[in-house]
């Protein structure tokens, strides 16, 4: 019945909507300028902070250094699907109300295995190949500080994680996570993950807890090696840096 009179009704009005009041536009116009304003500030931020590595390899479509965690996850599949990190399994991009992702690992043969001249983020040789790994989470950040927070507050739990992917690590984060790098010299015999850059320790703990891809370390490392293998050893390994 509800359904009848609601129908009969609009039926009705609707031969009357010849006098209703001419739209002006007004209402439309802080919408359209949000949009402007958003569109502006992305093209100026393309411009300032476009990715290095975009020339380098044509199938990224990603052009611009990520704002935000969406950004990170954008860019992290995009370097997994042409090739730059291999033998990542996705089961899917979506995530339950604690952890992002979740991830298996599948290496073909030995090409993946490290070298510190031809495959510079392999993984440790110790991996057999073939090798398919069981699930892992996969927890992604802007900034690393954001997962030492959730730790803090017990939200996630670093045993639980297998790998983290992070646009940057601030002074902060280092205060709560130890990072050793794997980017320098033969440090990466030991990655599990291909492309990690870091293993990260709770801090007092000899135990590495999980491993992280920065991704800005990644692609200072596939633009310059040599000046973020520099920049890598003064930050993580020089006690006075």
């Amino acid at each position: 019945m509800a359904e009848k009179l609601a129908k009969a009704a609009v039926q009705t009005f609707i031969r009357y909507r010849t006098h209703l009041r001419p739209d002006t536009g007004t209402a439309q116009m802080l919408p359209d300028r949000e949009l402007q304003n958003w569109m502006r500030e992305q093209e100026d931020w393309r411009r300032q902070e476009a990715l290095k590595i975009f020339p380098m390899f044509k199938s990224l479509s990603l052009v611009s250094n990520p704002r935000e965690e969406q950004d990170v996850v954008a860019l992290f599949h995009e370097l997994a699907a042409c090739g730059v990190l291999k033998g990542y399994n996705f089961l899917s991009a979506t995530c339950n109300d604690r952890y992002d992702a979740l991830i298996e690992l599948n290496y073909e043969d030995e090409t993946l295995h490290f070298d510190p001249q031809q495959q510079p983020l392999g993984v440790s040789r110790e991996i057999p190949v073939p090798f398919q790994s069981a699930t892992k989470v996969l927890e992604y950040k802007y900034d690393l500080d954001g997962l030492a927070r959730d730790f803090d507050k017990q939200v996630k739990f670093p045993n639980h994680i297998g790998l983290a992917v992070c646009w940057k690590v601030t002074a902060e984060s280092m205060a709560k996570l130890e990072l050793r790098p794997l980017l320098v010299d033969s440090s990466g015999e030991i990655r599990q993950h291909y492309g990690a850059t870091h293993v990260a320790y709770l801090v007092g703990n000899e135990q590495p807890a999980f491993e992280v891809v920065v991704l800005q370390d990644l692609v200072n490392f596939l633009a310059d090696g040599p000046s973020e293998i520099a920049r890598q050893k003064a930050r993580y390994l020089d006690p006075s840096a």
